[in-house]
């Protein structure tokens, strides 16, 4: 097996890809297993599974977080003081929407501030 190194920047690909080299070498069958969107830990195993490689017997469910109203008020003002430039940022928000897209169920956990 090739075992893949992860630069100090990529933190959420290291994450996932340990708990997807996790569950693929596991001699558990598991039921269900559950994922946060936010932690984007799910993001491997779930594509995986999507390419059916692995957990073909398993229900992968993905919880999410929904934003709140002050948060999506201020992506809705169009302020260039908002603007996103971090790539780590762009990345995680990419694995996030990808696990929810992949996922067989999704839970919603609403965080109100």
């Amino acid at each position: 097996m090739e075992n893949i190194s992860f630069g100090p920047t990529q933190f959420l690909e290291s994450r996932s890809h340990n708990v997807y080299q996790y569950i693929k070498q596991s001699q558990i069958t598991y039921g269900t297993v559950y994922f946060t969107s936010s932690s984007g830990a799910g993001y491997y195993t779930l594509l995986a599974s999507h390419q059916g490689l692995i957990c073909l017997n398993t229900t992968l469910v993905v919880g999410f977080e929904t934003i709140s109203h002050r948060t999506r008020g201020v992506i809705e003002s169009g302020n260039i003081d908002y603007l996103v430039t971090d790539l780590n940022y762009l990345k995680w928000d990419y694995i996030q929407q990808r696990s929810l897209e992949l996922a067989v169920s999704t839970l919603e956990v609403s965080y109100y501030y």
